[in-house]
């Protein structure tokens, strides 16, 4: 039966296709099933061939994490070669954020990948026709008709990516929340990510899961502007404490990873190394690092909303409904000449389970005027003040 499911999705990838393979995935599967299915999916485009100094760490989404953005960076400055293959994020995936530096090419040739100067090398491009099509045209329906919190079928998309550009050491990064699309809560999230690595051994990839709680924001910056804001910060070693514990925290995913490609210990990078990485990746992407600070002087002096408190109480932030803000103006925003729209960002000017007082700023939201009083009632509703502290489990660990 699955044989015969994959090969009609092959031949022609109608919604009736998309269905049946969503609808057996959807219940429990064999590894080897869902090594067969990113076989499919990345077989449908150009597959480059296997490199042992190839890596990359992905991330199961989620609001307010830069892992996707920082630790290519890192693994590039440990001297290890970084593709990255990704789609649109919700709200601001890695990809998402480097599309609006002004001239960044998202879409990179074959023949690029294949005959160009590998050592110490870092693209991010976006699936297209060209690398894993069947991937993107699964993955975009799944959005359609709300199916994207799968294990199975993310599992199958997430590998499908590192085939097809030839990746075999993956790292990826497992954000555990309610509203996470790889495990509601630990438990879950522990048994999909041993699920992953199986699947990845399957196909010739050595895979680590890092798990964290997604519960909390990991740092304040959130959207894709924001993010072109926070790289700045951390660039300048201006970040703040908040900022600096998420950067440590991708550090760490990436030493890890380094440490399994390579047998090595790391010497640890500075940010200095990072700028430079991240300066040779907008050249090689056809931007430059003048474009990228013009994009961020740009977006930081946009209009912001100062958000305030009422009460006095511990500040707690709905992760949740922050992602709906963000999406909903990016659905009012779009248009067919920009596939990454950038209407509205938020930055948190509390920490969580920090304590507040009546009119303390809790929140500036970037966000345009004409959009501003249709998402009032939204903003509302981003977080909320309790009378007592509540304690928050807060976990990392790693497979």
């Amino acid at each position: 039966m699955l044989d015969k499911l994959l090969l009609n999705l092959e031949r022609r990838c109608n919604d009736d296709d998309l269905e049946k393979v969503i609808e057996y995935y959807q219940n429990d599967v064999q590894p080897d099933e869902i090594a067969k299915l990113a076989l499919v999916l990345a077989g449908s485009g150009i597959v480059l061939s296997m490199n042992s100094n190839f890596a990359d760490i992905a991330s199961t989404g989620g609001p307010s994490s830069l892992s996707t953005l920082l630790c290519p960076l890192y693994l590039s400055s440990y001297g290890l070669n970084v593709l990255s293959l990704g789609v649109p994020g919700r709200p601001a995936g890695g990809i998402d954020v480097l599309a609006q530096i002004p001239g960044y090419n998202t879409t990179i040739s074959s023949d690029y990948l294949i005959y160009s100067e590998p050592s110490n090398s870092y693209l991010h491009i976006l699936a297209s026709e060209e690398y894993a099509p069947l991937d993107l045209k699964l993955f975009q329906y799944r959005k359609k008709v709300n199916k994207i919190n799968i294990a199975n079928l993310a599992i199958a998309s997430l590998l499908s990516k590192k085939i097809a550009l030839g990746v075999r050491n993956v790292g990826l990064d497992i954000r555990v929340a309610p509203f996470g699309n790889f495990g509601k809560n630990r438990e879950e999230a522990m048994k999909n990510s041993e699920l992953f690595i199986e699947v990845a051994q399957k196909l010739g990839i050595n895979a680590q899961c890092y798990l964290s709680n997604a519960i909390l924001p990991y740092q304040p910056f959130i959207g894709r502007g924001e993010a072109l804001l926070a790289l700045n910060l951390i660039f300048d070693k201006k970040s703040g404490s908040w900022l600096e514990e998420h950067k440590e925290y991708c550090q760490k995913m990436s030493g890890l990873l380094y440490e399994k490609t390579t047998n090595q210990t790391i010497c640890l990078a500075n940010e200095i190394s990072l700028l430079n990485c991240f300066e040779l990746n907008l050249k090689k992407q056809g931007s430059s690092i003048y474009k990228f600070y013009d994009k961020v002087h740009e977006i930081a002096n946009e209009k912001r909303y100062l958000i305030k408190t009422k009460e006095k109480g511990y500040i707690y932030y709905n992760l949740e409904a922050i992602r709906g803000l963000l999406n909903k103006a990016q659905e009012l925003d779009k248009c067919n000449e920009d596939i990454f729209p950038d209407p509205a960002g938020i930055i948190l000017l509390k920490k969580t389970t920090e304590k507040v007082e009546p009119n303390d700023d809790i929140l500036s939201v970037r966000c345009k005027k004409e959009y501003y009083s249709l998402l009032k009632k939204e903003i509302q509703n981003l977080y909320c003040i309790k009378k007592n502290k509540i304690q928050i489990d807060y976990f990392e660990e790693v497979i």
